[in-house]
């Protein structure tokens, strides 16, 4: 009988054994399990933070490129305007001055290197505009009159100048530039 109390006693020994390793390596796969959960959640949660990270980034970025894109070209054409109106007032300012038959000659070909000056300045500015925006249609609108203002006034032999045509013409354009500026502005603002 005592073989078999110590059998049973070993058995009870063993299993008690054996349940404390299964406790073990319950307890151990658990804490390994968890760590790898709470791993996998940071993760996660760090990848979604980066990816938000990123896009906000790129669309600072984005708006950055596109603010100062746009800011250039207003400031370009705002220059080359500037220097257009410049050369078709120094045009009309020589054309209004008296001139000896002698100097006429000379007269011309100083009227004919600002008419090409004045040409390239219109057909620059010209390019740079949206013909589908209606403020920058109206600034097309006007540099194309005032190319005709060049071609009719300072031709040879044409020696007249419609000043009142010309100063509506010079108004409209720097009227259509001031709306193609806050519009630019408008579009600029949507991006921040």
């Amino acid at each position: 009988m005592q073989t078999i109390v110590q059998f049973v006693a070993e058995s009870c020994k063993a299993a008690s054994d054996h349940d404390g390793l299964w406790v073990a390596l319950v307890s151990g796969a658990s804490g390994v399990f968890g760590a790898g959960v709470v791993a996998l959640l940071n993760y996660r949660s760090t990848s979604k933070a980066s990816d938000a990270n990123l896009q906000l980034e790129s669309k600072k970025l984005h708006a950055g490129l596109v603010t100062t894109e746009r800011l250039r070209w207003l400031q370009d054409i705002r220059v080359r305007l500037s220097n257009l109106f410049a050369l078709l007032d120094t045009q009309f300012d020589l054309l209004r001055r008296p001139v000896s038959a002698p100097q006429k000659a000379s007269r011309q070909l100083e009227l004919d290197a600002l008419s090409q000056k004045v040409m390239v300045e219109i057909n620059n500015v010209t390019l740079m505009l949206n013909p589908n925006k209606p403020d920058q249609n109206d600034l097309r609108i006007a540099l194309n009159s005032s190319l005709e203002i060049v071609v009719s006034s300072f031709a040879p032999g044409a020696h007249s100048v419609n000043s009142p045509l010309y100063a509506a013409l010079k108004t409209d354009a720097f009227n259509a530039l001031t709306l193609i500026g806050i519009e630019t502005w408008t579009q600029i603002q949507k991006l921040e």
